[in-house]
């Protein structure tokens, strides 16, 4: 074989082999709390309800076995995950969704924010879910804890 014959070839299969490995792999990656998004807790328990995060690509299909990972503030209102850590992962689904269950709150009351952060092949998003640890005994609800007025306008402000 001609060596220009021969270092065609090479150009063709390389370039083959990457357009091929590129087309599998996601590019865009979307991220959406379905749950738990402005969930407002009684300090000192434990949530009931997940948080659940959705994936989708740039065309809003599922993104399944995305890591999906969950960072708690380290200081003031917030918690640790079921695990006992700051922060959890999870794989996201074939519906594309990843949840995390069992946070329990510290006693500081107040907003906090959850940062989420997932990961598909080389694609990367983020978003920050709110919620809220409202004062009161522990086991309290939180609309005992506070006025109705006032978890509403927490609600809106997160």
């Amino acid at each position: 074989m001609h060596p220009a014959s021969r270092r065609s070839l090479i150009k063709l299969a390389i370039v083959g082999t990457i357009s091929g490995s590129l087309c599998a792999q996601t590019a865009i990656i979307r991220l959406r709390a379905v749950e738990g998004d402005g969930a407002v807790h009684p300090a000192a328990s434990r949530s009931g309800r997940p948080l659940t995060i959705e994936v989708t690509d740039e065309t809003g299909q599922p993104v399944k076995e995305a890591a999906v990972s969950f960072l708690l503030p380290e200081e003031g209102p917030g918690g640790v995950f079921a695990n006992g850590l700051r922060t959890d992962i999870a794989i996201s689904a074939a519906n594309g969704r990843a949840s995390v269950n069992g946070m329990r709150l510290n006693k500081d009351s107040g907003p906090f924010e959850i940062r989420v952060t997932a990961s598909k092949d080389q694609a990367r998003a983020g978003i920050v879910v709110r919620q809220f640890v409202a004062a009161g005994p522990a086991g309290a609800s939180a609309k005992r804890a506070l006025p109705k007025k006032w978890v509403d306008r927490l609600r809106r402000a997160l």
